[in-house]
């Protein structure tokens, strides 16, 4: 079965990128554009748990927020 992540940061933020790795640490999926509203697609091919990645690498304050969510296709 299909999966989607889409992520979005606030307006203080300029760019973020996903990375989404297998049960065994494999990278299976990345979004890594210069863009702050990443997403990816992926059909799980093991079962147990993934792990997303989240990396910010821009933003205009001190602090900046992020979110992800996760879609069943």
């Amino acid at each position: 079965m299909p999966y989607a992540v889409v992520a979005v940061c606030d307006e203080a933020c300029g760019d973020i990128d996903l990375f989404l790795f297998d049960p065994s640490g494999a990278q299976v999926a990345t979004d890594q554009g210069d863009d702050d509203t990443p997403a990816i697609e992926f059909t799980p091919t093991a079962a147990g748990a993934y792990r997303l990645e989240v990396r910010m690498f821009s933003c205009r304050t001190a602090t900046c927020s992020w979110g992800a969510q996760l879609y069943r296709r």
